[in-house]
């Protein structure tokens, strides 16, 4: 286990460490991450259009022993009431951790330096936080713009405060009015509030609720109560996955908070928060500042907490190119 996070995780952000020698070597890979990001985007839409993942359903056929029907079934995902993608990821809820971050990410050289192509990746970003239907996706790209409204200047806050009110209004007008959209306002509703069991009942929303997730955050310290130091061992809930699928009470192990206390106990939860902190200095290494690093992290540990840490190593290369971008460009782009 230990050597496959190693190979799996690890080792993509080493690579970007040690890839990003000067500066061409830095505008090669951003502009790789551009293309892959638009790539991602504009395929996830299409896949929408054609009413079926021609791409991940292959992937399937080739990689798992499911039968061809079944497969085609999990090419688009309907849970939600209206079709969902998970665009190049195999899953919806890698497409769901990818969205937000990435964002997040393009944000930040998006202020740095305004062209219209980081404002379509943004746009693209924003429509796909939609259909991929998953509403951690929707929570963590919520708290981006409260923790960004929040580090605003005070005039910067009043017009951010003007234009979501507007787009708001905008947009229940058009949910509430089209009757085809009332599965998209279930969608927002629950995801708005997800502390609410009886909203996301009400709109036929499937998923874990909010007493399940709360349920899935104490869980953990039963599980080890035999050994609350160390927990079940480093990659318990991947073996534990592959034998049984699901877990009666954790389900996928959905949370880093539930991974890191099962397979760690209480030394792994320490470890795991210091991940962050040592993670956050690195990569804010050369900016004062540090307001675009502190909503990056703040994203970061929202979708984690909501989602796990399956896709640790977008994370980790994305941390690489923030302190690469002032270590290698001295504050230009």
């Amino acid at each position: 286990m230990l050597n496959q996070f190693a190979v799996a995780e690890v080792l993509p952000a080493i690579l970007m460490v040690v890839s990003l020698r000067n500066e061409k070597d830095f505008k090669i890979i951003l502009w790789t991450f551009f293309v892959s990001t638009l790539i991602c985007c504009v395929y996830a839409i299409y896949t929408l259009i054609i009413d079926r993942n021609p791409y991940v359903g292959v992937i399937n056929l080739l990689y798992s022993k499911r039968d061809f029907v079944l497969t085609l079934g999990e090419e688009l995902d309907y849970s939600r009431g209206f079709a969902g993608t998970s665009s190049t990821f195999e899953f919806a809820n890698g497409f769901g951790y990818f969205i937000p971050v990435t964002f997040s990410l393009m944000f930040f050289f998006y202020q740095i330096k305004k062209t219209m192509l980081k404002l379509i990746l943004l746009l693209l970003l924003s429509i796909c936080v939609i259909i991929c239907t998953k509403r951690s996706a929707i929570v963590a790209y919520v708290v981006f713009w409260i923790i960004y409204w929040l580090y605003s200047s005070r005039k910067q806050k009043k017009k951010i405060l003007l234009f979501f009110v507007s787009m708001i209004f905008v947009a229940i007008l058009l949910i509430y009015s089209i009757p085809q959209l009332s599965s998209v306002q279930g969608l927002l509703e629950s995801s708005i509030f997800f502390w609410n069991d009886d909203m996301k009942i009400k709109n036929d929303i499937h998923g874990s609720s909010f007493g399940m997730r709360v349920e899935q955050v104490l869980y953990p310290f039963v599980l080890v109560a035999d050994n609350f130091l160390f927990g079940k061992g480093f990659g318990w809930h991947t073996y534990y996955l592959s034998e049984h699928e699901l877990h009666p009470v954790l389900q996928g192990f959905e949370s880093i908070i539930t991974v890191a206390i099962s397979d760690g106990g209480f030394c792994g939860l320490i470890l795991w928060s210091y991940l962050f902190y040592i993670s956050y200095k690195y990569s804010s290494l050369k900016d004062k500042k540090k307001k675009y690093y502190k909503i990056f992290t703040f994203v970061q540990l929202t979708i984690a907490i909501a989602t796990g840490f399956s896709y640790f190593f977008f994370y980790g290369m994305y941390i690489v190119l923030l302190n690469r971008f002032y270590l290698l460009r001295d504050k230009g782009q």
